[in-house]
C-alpha cells in the first residue's frame, strides 16, 4: 500500500515524518502512573511540600553536605517523603500540615545534646549546663557556661531553636489535618556580649537551661540546629529532627495508615480497590 508522507497512528504503528523522510515506529502505551507506589508517593508529598514552605528560611540552607546540583527542597525532601503522612487532595488544597519527625537539618557540626520536654503548659528545650541564677542570664554568661559543657561548641555558633504550633483546621478534628506555622528563636555563642538574655524565651532552672519555645501547649514539635561560618565562609550546620508530643505523634501515626493511604488516594479520583492491594 502507498502510504506517501503519513503522519498519525494505525493499530499499533505510528507513521511520522523526521527531515522529510516517513518513519515508522510500535506505539508505546505509557506505564500506568498510578500504580500503588506512585500513588502512596503522590499523597506523601503534599505534606512535605506544604512543611518545606512553612520552615523554608531554615531548610533551605540546612542540609550543607548536598550535591552542588541538589536543592534545599530536594535535601529534605529525599529523607522525608518515605515518613511523611497521606494527605487527602482536599488538604493538600487547604494547605494542611501533620507534623511528622522529620530531619530538618545535616550537616558536619557536631550537635549539643539537649531534651525537649513538652507538657500541658509549653514546650521547651533543655540545655545541661549548671550553676546560673536570674542574675547571671546574660548573653556573655550564659555563652561561657555553653563552651564549658560543650567543647564542640566556638565563639560565634548560633543555636536555633524551632518548634512548630499548630492548630486543626476544623475545631478539635485532627481528621482535617491542622495549619501550622513555626516559631524560630536564635542565640550567638558570644562571651562578650553583656547584653540580658532574652527572657521572654530563656529561663535558668536548678541546672540546666531552659529554653522556652512557646508560653502554651500549641507548639507541638521541636528541634535544635548548631550553625557557625567555616573558614571559607560557608554555613555548616549540626544533624536536627523533630520530636514530636504525645498528642501530635498521635495524630501523625493517624495519617499513616492505610485507611488514611487509601482515602487520600479515592480524593484524588481513583478507587483505591484497582490499585492499592496487599
Amino acid at each position: 500500500m502507498l502510504l506517501g508522507l503519513a503522519a498519525g497512528k494505525i493499530g499499533d504503528l505510528v507513521f511520522y515524518r523526521d527531515g522529510g523522510e516517513q518513519r515508522t515506529r510500535s506505539r508505546v502505551i505509557p506505564k500506568n502512573p498510578r500504580s500503588a507506589a506512585q500513588m502512596a508517593q503522590r499523597v506523601r508529598i503534599a505534606n512535605v511540600s506544604a512543611t518545606y514552605r512553612m520552615l523554608k528560611s531554615i531548610l533551605a540552607d540546612s542540609f550543607t553536605g548536598r550535591p552542588a546540583n541538589q536543592s534545599g527542597y530536594n535535601a529534605f525532601a529525599s529523607s522525608a517523603i518515605d515518613i511523611s503522612p497521606f494527605l487527602s487532595r482536599e488538604l493538600a488544597l487547604a494547605d494542611a500540615i501533620v507534623p511528622a519527625p522529620y530531619v530538618i537539618a545535616r550537616g558536619t557540626v557536631m550537635p549539643v545534646s539537649y531534651v525537649v520536654n513538652h507538657n500541658s503548659l509549653q514546650t521547651s528545650i533543655f540545655l545541661p549546663i549548671e550553676g546560673l541564677t536570674a542574675e547571671d542570664m546574660t548573653i556573655a554568661a550564659v555563652s561561657a557556661k555553653m563552651l564549658d559543657a560543650h567543647p564542640q561548641l566556638q565563639q560565634g555558633d548560633v543555636l536555633t531553636f524551632v518548634g512548630i504550633e499548630y492548630f486543626p483546621i476544623n475545631d478539635e478534628d485532627v481528621s482535617n489535618g491542622y495549619r501550622a506555622t513555626p516559631r524560630v528563636v536564635s542565640f550567638k555563642v558570644d562571651t562578650s556580649d553583656t547584653s540580658t538574655f532574652p527572657s521572654a524565651y530563656f529561663e535558668p532552672v536548678t541546672d540546666q537551661l531552659n529554653v522556652i519555645i512557646t508560653g502554651d501547649s500549641s507548639v507541638v514539635a521541636a528541634a535544635m540546629i548548631v550553625s557557625r561560618t567555616d573558614g571559607s565562609g560557608a554555613l555548616q550546620v549540626s544533624f536536627a529532627k523533630l520530636e514530636l508530643t504525645e498528642d501530635a505523634t498521635a495524630a501523625y501515626e493517624s495519617f499513616r495508615n492505610p485507611a488514611s493511604l487509601n482515602k487520600a488516594v479515592v480524593s484524588y479520583g481513583v478507587g483505591a480497590d484497582s490499585i492499592l492491594r496487599e
